[in-house]
């Protein structure tokens, strides 16, 4: 009997086709029975649909990438105008130009008449630009908090100036005379003096005790030092007495008492940025002392000593001090190095 071969279906026709031992098959066919696809065939069909893509659309391709470059350079364009005149941006604050001139003028005349300059002040450029970002992150920081600065606040910080050849500038006429200063000068230097003292207690990191000591130099002796302090000391604190009633109260007693005594009483008022800076008796002890006007036991010190130590505050800052909140404000700031300054063109400024 003759065999005639059924004729393939339009569907069956247009089937992907891939190898196998008996000759070609469907890929639909081969993956059912577990033959492999070839990864070269597939990437082969890939690239072609690829290509006939960008064949169909290149013009539009072309269109879009121009359209991008040209928004890329009118953005950086614009940024490059509007921060033309901006040299360093701090907190949302821009600090211009003529800004940074002026200051560096007025601290190049202060480098160079005044002898009792801070011993930091090596580089001029430097030390420009550490005090405008410095002033500029205080502002800031004060509007948070609402510290204001009054014009009286910034006379009353204004110290005395020792100059070369015996001169002094003391005071805003004698800052505008002897040192070249104009009123933006004057002020921003006793604003930042006057923001310090008043953002002291929110940005430094520190804790103020009023503390009270008896030494003893021989053994025999410190049974008489922890009765002294007990007896004597201790009612200050549980009677409430101010820091400046006990720094009295003591001075009478250490006079009484005289030098190298068990039952001299010592104290001191002192602020310390870490407790790793206290012996480690003292530490445990201060530890423990969580609200303004709690104190410590008599407690046996490290050393041949008793001790009693009341907290007077503490702050709630992250700072050790202002030379460590200066470097952060640096840190953070942007200060425009050239024309075409990443962050210029990556960041927008209002």
């Amino acid at each position: 009997m003759r065999l005639f071969n059924k004729k393939p279906s339009a569907a069956n026709s247009n089937k992907e086709t891939a190898s196998s031992p008996n000759g070609p098959v469907s890929t639909a066919s081969a993956k059912k029975n577990g033959a492999a696809v070839s990864p070269s065939y597939i990437l082969q069909n890939s690239l072609k649909s690829l290509l006939a893509g960008w064949r169909a659309n290149r013009r539009k391709i072309i269109q879009l990438t121009l359209a991008v470059i040209a928004l890329g350079l009118l953005f950086s364009i614009i940024q490059l105008v509007r921060t033309r005149n901006i040299y360093a941006v701090i907190d949302n604050r821009k600090i211009t130009k003529q800004q940074y001139a002026a200051a560096r003028k007025a601290y190049t005349s202060f480098d160079q008449k005044v002898t009792n300059k801070p011993g930091d002040f090596k580089d001029v450029d430097a030390h420009t630009r550490d005090q405008l970002i410095l002033d500029a992150s205080l502002q800031a920081a004060g509007e948070k908090t609402g510290v204001k600065v009054t014009q009286d606040d910034i006379d009353n910080s204004l110290f005395v100036v020792s100059l070369k050849g015996g001169k002094v500038a003391q005071g805003r006429t004698g800052y505008k005379k002897e040192l070249g200063w104009s009123d933006e000068d004057i002020n921003r230097d006793g604003r930042i003096k006057v923001l310090e003292n008043k953002l002291s207690n929110h940005l430094l990191q520190y804790t103020n005790l009023l503390h009270v000591d008896t030494y003893f130099s021989r053994v025999d002796d410190e049974p008489i030092a922890k009765q002294t302090l007990e007896a004597s000391a201790q009612p200050w604190f549980s009677a409430h007495k101010t820091i400046y009633e006990i720094l009295a109260a003591s001075d009478d007693a250490s006079a009484q008492a005289g030098s190298y005594s068990p039952t001299q009483i010592l104290a001191t008022n002192r602020t310390i940025a870490s407790l790793s800076e206290l012996g480690e008796s003292e530490r445990a002890a201060v530890a423990k002392l969580k609200n303004a006007g709690d104190y410590t036991p008599v407690t046996r010190g490290d050393g041949s000593l008793y001790f009693i130590d009341r907290l007077e505050a503490k702050s709630s800052g992250s700072y050790k001090d202002w030379d460590d909140f200066t470097k952060a404000a640096v840190s953070r700031a942007i200060v425009m190095k050239g024309a075409f300054d990443m962050h210029r063109l990556t960041f927008g400024f209002n």
